[in-house]
C-alpha cells in the first residue's frame, strides 16, 4: 500500500485526521432577542456604535458568550475575560456586559450542526482505518529466520502458563 511506505504522506494523513477530528461541530444560527433561553452561547453582531461603547471587550464587530439575560431593550452576556489555570484546572472569569437593543445588529445562537457532526465522524474513522491498514506486513526480511506455524496451538498454551508462573530464587 501506498501509506505503509510513504512516510510524508502517512504524515499528512495523520494531520489532516486529527485536524478533522478536532474541528468543531457547532455553527451560530441567527436568533430573536425573545427565543433564546439565558445560558445558552450566543455571538452578538454589534453596530459601529457598539463597537465605540464595547471597544475593550469587542476585537471586531462580533462578541462571544453567555446569554445572562435579554429584554426588549438591553442583553446582558458575559463574555470571557482571562482563563486561569491552577494546575491542571482551568477557569474562565469572566464579566456581565449590558448591551442596549439599539447597538446590536444581530444575534446568533450555537447550535450543534449535526450535518457537518457525522461528516467529522466519517472522515475521522475513514482516516483512522487507512492509517491502521497502512501498516502492513510490509516486506520479509531475508536475514531473519521464517516465522514458523504452530500448528497444535501450543503457543497460547506457553503464553497462558507463563502469565500464572512465579519465580522463585
Amino acid at each position: 500500500m501506498l501509506l505503509a511506505r510513504d512516510f510524508p504522506i502517512r504524515k499528512y494523513v495523520c494531520v489532516a485526521a486529527v485536524q478533522f477530528l478536532c474541528s468543531g461541530c457547532f455553527g451560530y444560527v441567527t436568533a430573536e432577542r425573545g427565543t433564546v433561553p439565558p445560558g445558552e452561547r450566543v455571538r452578538v453582531h454589534l453596530t459601529q456604535e457598539g463597537l465605540d461603547d464595547l471597544v475593550e471587550f469587542a476585537p471586531g464587530l462580533t462578541m462571544d458568550g453567555t446569554l445572562v439575560r435579554a429584554d426588549s431593550d438591553q442583553l446582558i452576556l458575559r463574555v470571557s475575560v482571562v482563563d486561569q489555570t491552577v494546575g491542571i484546572m482551568t477557569r474562565s472569569l469572566g464579566q456581565d456586559l449590558t448591551i442596549p437593543a439599539s447597538r446590536i445588529a444581530r444575534l446568533e445562537q450555537r447550535e450543534l450542526d449535526r450535518r457537518r457532526t457525522w461528516l467529522t465522524a466519517g472522515v475521522g474513522a475513514a482516516a483512522v482505518a487507512a492509517i491502521l491498514t497502512s501498516f502492513g506486513e510490509g516486506v520479509p526480511n531475508p536475514e531473519l529466520p521464517p516465522v514458523e506455524e504452530d500448528p497444535a496451538g501450543f503457543t497460547a498454551l506457553r503464553a497462558a502458563i507463563s502469565l500464572f508462573m512465579i519465580r522463585a530464587r
